[in-house]
């Protein structure tokens, strides 16, 4: 968890002020820490001579979820010395007169009071932007968005007509602003151009660098002139009605929390942040309702912290599908469940071991339970323990080989039982099996004996899965991605290779693996199987694996090894692989006499 004293963080790049949410591991929800604590960073970029332009962003992967609603740092009975207002504080009041001075304070009175910020502040708005997210969207000057971002504000659904800051009307007009209310959903970032809710799109991962130069050209600006031209827009907009208008919805908004709190079981109508993100799934194109997946360990107690595999997870999730989340650590389990209910998906948490039998048995047990049928399984366990092979112990073979290699086969083996029983019952699926191998266990990797071979198992047992079960109507192929992971973090050689540019195109960020995991789970993919895909930044290539060579043929038992220069030369070295020795000729004779 995200320690209260880093929930913001404040960076500067020349005459631009950064000011980063960051509490990635909820999506940036915004408790009241992380609201004093943007507070304190915008009142130090407006009291420094040398800023001139404030840039917001949110770190991770979305901009930010809304409020905190349910995370462990959830905050709403802690005291804060107040800034916004002169209401009293919040903590023991009762009923509608806490929630009242609390949501005046740190919601509407706070965005009030950034919207005045004396200098331009920039919105850089990744994946999700919902509820109070939209309310930091919108006190800033410019939004520029990432071709990732959507926008939704959907707590009509708890008899609420929209978030405090209720800009709606004047961000969208008023036609818009009553479907995006009503039907609750979820508009991307083209459409949110076109509405004119933000000024650019631009892909992922141009994002930081196209906001750093909107900021740049704007500090070219006289900073009274930037002051005096924001004031003025500003002004308009509040003689078009807009602080007026907020007033009298803050009202409305209050009356529904207290006629929800009167009539239901409190404020919010009974939901919280897991319901609210499964009714919101979208409905457009691209989403694979109704398919069932589970999905294999890939956070802390098998790969520490998110990787190639959470992405691979969260990448079936913004599809639309329904996924079991399985990890050895509990905590890791439910934040990746989380993390697809945001982008749009239905999870549900199943901490364990996969690795043992009876606990991969429930798994797809639960899967079939929970949503009723299994269309895919995505295998991700994996740890490494490193050492040389004199040094290895027999502890670290074991914990690799049981993780990794047992950690695919025993999933898979009772996915296969279910969907066989399946064809036997004349209802033959369409299944999909995606296990996860690794360059090592490929091409080798000195001082990963252990991993490798583990790696190697699963490229074996994807192949021999492919055959025996393409009876049932399953395909069983493999990736081995090359990404950025704790895992390759730990390794200083590899973390500086595969360190995230400030600029351009990040190679090496995993969620780069995520579009061809999610292909492979799909209908589309359902004539390729037994094959290794290797994926590294925008490659993807096939991996043709091990192939009968060149032989050396004849009708009774070949000589001794000491004769075998006769019959094969090898070069000194392996061309791409110095200390490997390659077969490059075979010659078939008798042997000489002696």
């Amino acid at each position: 968890m995200t320690a209260e004293s880093d929930v913001v963080q404040y960076q500067l790049a020349g005459p631009v002020a950064v000011v980063t949410m960051n509490r990635p591991e909820y999506r940036n929800a915004q408790n009241s820490a992380m609201t004093y604590a943007l507070d304190d960073a915008f009142y130090r970029a407006a009291a420094d001579p040398a800023v001139k332009v404030v840039v917001l962003a949110g770190a991770g992967d979305h901009f930010s979820a809304g409020h905190d609603i349910g995370s462990p740092g959830r905050d709403v009975d802690r005291s804060f010395d107040r800034r916004a207002g002169l209401w009293w504080d919040h903590v023991g009041r009762p009923g509608g007169e806490g929630r009242y001075a609390r949501e005046q304070e740190v919601y509407l009175g706070m965005c009030r009071r950034w919207r005045e910020l004396p200098k331009p502040l920039i919105a850089q708005v990744q994946g999700a932007c919902v509820a109070g997210g939209l309310m930091l969207a919108w006190i800033c000057d410019l939004v520029v968005a990432a071709d990732d971002a959507f926008f939704a504000d959907p707590v009509v659904r708890m008899g609420i007509p929209g978030v405090e800051y209720f800009a709606h009307p004047w961000v969208m007009g008023p036609r818009f602003a009553k479907e995006f209310l009503f039907l609750g959903e979820r508009v991307n970032a083209e459409r949110a151009l076109a509405l004119g809710m933000v000024n650019r799109v631009v892909p992922r991962e141009q994002l930081r660098a196209e906001v750093g130069g909107i900021a740049e050209r704007i500090a070219a600006m006289p900073a009274l002139g930037l002051a005096l031209a924001k004031k003025a827009v500003n002004q308009a907009e509040d003689q078009m009605g807009l602080q007026t208008g907020m007033d009298s919805v803050f009202g409305l908004h209050h009356f529904a929390h207290a006629h929800n709190a009167e009539v239901g079981t409190d404020a919010l109508a009974g939901h919280d942040a897991r319901t609210m993100r499964e009714a919101q799934r979208p409905d457009g194109a691209g989403r694979r309702a109704g398919e069932r997946h589970l999905c294999g360990p890939g956070g802390p107690g098998h790969r520490r912290g998110p990787g190639p595999r959470p992405g691979a997870r969260t990448g079936a999730g913004r599809a639309g599908a329904q996924v079991v989340v399985n990890d050895l650590a509990a905590d890791a389990a439910h934040a990746v469940a989380e993390e697809i209910g945001v982008l749009g998906g239905t999870a549900l948490a199943a901490p364990g071991d996969v690795s043992d039998w009876s606990c991969a048995e429930a798994l797809v047990a639960t899967a079939v339970r929970e949503f009723g049928a299994l269309h895919a399984l995505v295998n991700n366990a994996g740890l490494n323990r490193d050492r040389m092979l004199v040094s290895m112990t027999e502890a670290d073979w074991d914990l690799v080989l049981k993780v990794d290699l047992k950690g695919h086969a025993a999933p898979l083996r009772h996915a296969a039982g279910y969907w066989r029983d399946q064809a036997k019952q004349g209802r033959p699926p369409a299944a999909r099996i995606v296990n996860t191998s690794s360059g090592a266990g490929l091409m080798g990797s000195v001082g990963q004996g252990n991993y490798s071979a583990a790696k190697a198992g699963i490229a074996a047992l994807t192949q021999v899965a492919a055959v025996e079960l393409a009876r049932y109507g399953v395909t069983v192929n493999a990736v081995a991605p090359s990404a950025r992971t704790p895992m390759t973090s730990a390794v200083p050689a590899m973390a500086e290779r595969m360190r995230a540019p400030e600029t351009g195109f990040d190679a090496m960020h995993p969620g780069n693996v995520s579009p061809l995991v999610v292909w492979l789970t799909s209908a589309d993919s359902g004539d390729v199987t037994g094959r290794m895909f290797e994926a590294e930044g925008g490659v993807i290539s096939l991996a043709d694996g091990w192939q009968h060579g060149p032989r050396a043929v004849r009708d009774r038992r070949w000589p001794p090894t000491r004769s075998a220069r006769r019959y094969g030369s090898c070069s000194p070295r392996h061309p791409l692989r110095p200390g490997l020795r390659q077969l490059t000729r075979v010659r078939v004779g008798r042997p000489r006499a002696r």
